[in-house]
């Protein structure tokens, strides 16, 4: 699992604390450090904006661009094909230093000066974006022109790959990680709150679900008009850094959100479901020769948390799509997936770890990314199939903690690490823990789970070691 520093400070507040504290907090908790790197862009490479473009005279791939650097106007020959008048850009100036070694100095391309060079992520230092030279939006934050790069969070940022144990599927997104810090540093979460939806035409009028019979699946579906979606840069860097990607924006953008929140995402093509000549998508939920559930229209469009069929998926940047948050308990499909041996799609590992239950979240956090960076708009209302959750309780009382621990840990410290991790002790009493596990943590099945789960946050390291004594009753007759 792949994180950043500026990605988990959008959900529990770590700027007080540095990288390398992170990273031993995050060994002291389970959560063992693979590697770190840390994004140091040079100093001199600033904000500019691209004034004029025009051909240059003498080369049919180079262009003649003026700069506004913030203290000037800077003249710079470019060869990038996505370089326009009115883009916001990275401007190394005379004397930067680049990742390479190359040192910034006047030039002349074919007859033209040149004083410095716009730039591209891989230029700079970050991963390849593989789209020219960087176009720089809103979405980096507040900054000014003639302003170094190196003071900006997202560019200026920190890398921390973690290896996770099979049973914490729960920490398979950022949000996860944070809550897991969140309880170690005593900081709450933020949480996502959903924006008001004023679209006046209800998703009814375009989608209907029919399911035969329970099948252990969780869903929900929101529809939208999808108009001019654009990937931000904050989300194609971040992407890249995780090493990961999609062909095409919405592919992309879901999975950011999965990545960001845990919850297992798909987009449909709309027409996929609807018959010829009509505009209701008639969405089935059904179960296969091998006891899976599927999503089916006019034919098989996924299985649900395994494989999603290509000619279902949303491949452009127009049209009515379906939006899909799904969640399946890990142990049901993971039984199932060994029995069976078939194909898998990318997010079946993190269905089979275990996904976050909490689907509007998710969804949500998705409709109102899509919204911010289009002119998508969204039907109200959604549609939902949710199966019950039976809650998992555990019983312990603070005298077996302590037996089991070793150590007396101060109650006051033990409700907070529960609190933080999300479980729910509100039923407890003076003398015992009664404990709600919450559904994200299948893993936790009995008293001791809770006492690791204790242990961890507190410290092996600050649980004082004592002689083991072993005693044994006087046997003699």
């Amino acid at each position: 699992m792949i994180v950043t520093k500026s990605w988990l400070n959008e959900w529990i507040d770590l700027r007080a604390i540095s990288t390398d504290e992170l990273a031993k907090t995050f060994n002291a908790i389970g959560l063992e450090v693979d590697r770190v790197h840390e994004y140091r862009i040079p100093k001199k490479i600033i904000f500019g904006k691209v004034l004029e473009c025009e051909k240059h005279p003498d080369a049919d791939k180079l262009n003649v661009c003026q700069v506004d650097i913030g203290s000037s106007i800077r003249q710079i020959v470019c060869g990038a094909s996505n370089v326009r008048a009115g883009l916001t850009v990275v401007v190394a100036v005379i004397g930067a230093q680049m990742p390479s070694g190359l040192t910034i100095k006047p030039v002349q391309l074919r007859g033209v000066d040149s004083d410095g060079m716009i730039c591209s992520a891989e230029e700079i230092g970050l991963p390849d974006l593989g789209d020219g030279i960087l176009e720089i939006d809103e979405s980096i934050g507040l900054f000014e022109l003639g302003q170094e790069v190196n003071e900006n969070s997202i560019f200026n940022d920190d890398l921390i790959e973690i290896e996770l144990t099979a049973n914490r599927g729960d920490c398979l997104s950022i949000r996860g990680v944070a809550r897991d810090l969140s309880a170690a540093f005593d900081r709450p979460i933020n949480d996502y709150i959903e924006t008001d939806n004023d679209e006046k035409r209800g998703i009814g009028r375009v989608f209907s679900l029919i399911h035969e019979k329970n099948l252990d699946v969780n869903l929900q579906y929101k529809a939208l008009d999808l108009k001019e979606l654009e990937i931000p840069l904050s989300i194609k860097l971040r992407l890249a850094q995780i090493e990961e990607n999609r062909e095409c924006d919405i592919e992309a953008l879901l999975l950011y959100v999965t990545q960001s929140t845990g919850v297992i995402l798909r987009a449909y093509k709309h027409d996929f479901f609807c018959a010829e000549n009509k505009k209701m998508a008639n969405v089935a939920l059904t179960e296969d020769e091998n006891g899976f559930a599927c999503i089916s229209g006019t034919s098989t469009a996924s299985i649900v948390g395994i494989i999603q069929n290509d000619e279902s998926k949303t491949a452009g940047t127009e049209g009515t799509i379906l939006l899909e948050a799904s969640y399946i308990p890990p142990e049901i499909i993971s039984k199932k997936m060994s029995e069976s041996k078939m194909a898998s799609g990318p997010m079946f590992y993190k269905t089979s770890r275990g996904s976050e239950p909490e689907l509007t979240m998710g969804i949500s956090y998705c409709v109102d990314l899509i919204e911010s960076h289009s002119r998508s708009s969204t039907f109200s209302g959604k549609t939902e199939l949710t199966n019950p959750f039976k809650e998992k309780i555990v019983i312990v009382t603070k005298q077996e903690i302590d037996n089991i621990i070793g150590a007396v840990i101060d109650k006051i410290v033990i409700t907070k690490i529960l609190k933080n991790l999300g479980f729910n002790i509100s039923k407890s009493s003076a003398d015992n823990f009664v404990i709600s596990v919450p559904q994200f943590r299948h893993d936790i099945l009995n008293k001791q789970d809770i006492v690791e789960e204790i242990v961890r946050m507190v410290g092996i390291d600050n649980i004082p070691s004592k002689p083991f004594l072993l005693k044994e009753d006087n046997r003699l007759e």
